[in-house]
């Protein structure tokens, strides 16, 4: 019971921390971070698009 209930505590005390350094960035460092996830997010979108008209383009086109 004692070593769960400090695993317990510990565990909590970890998330404290990674909160608190998460509030700490700096603005203009989450916002670099945050155009990047995006810049990223944007690349996957448009290749997911394009491969979507491919195969619609396939399926639209009569076989043999």
């Amino acid at each position: 019971m004692g070593a769960s209930y400090g695993a317990d505590l510990k565990t909590s005390r970890d998330t404290v921390k990674v909160t608190q350094k998460k509030r700490e960035v700096p603005t203009e460092e989450a916002l670099a971070q945050l155009r990047a996830s995006r810049k990223g997010l944007v690349a996957r979108k448009t290749e997911l698009e394009r491969k979507i008209a491919e195969l619609e383009s396939r399926r639209c086109q009569p076989q043999g």
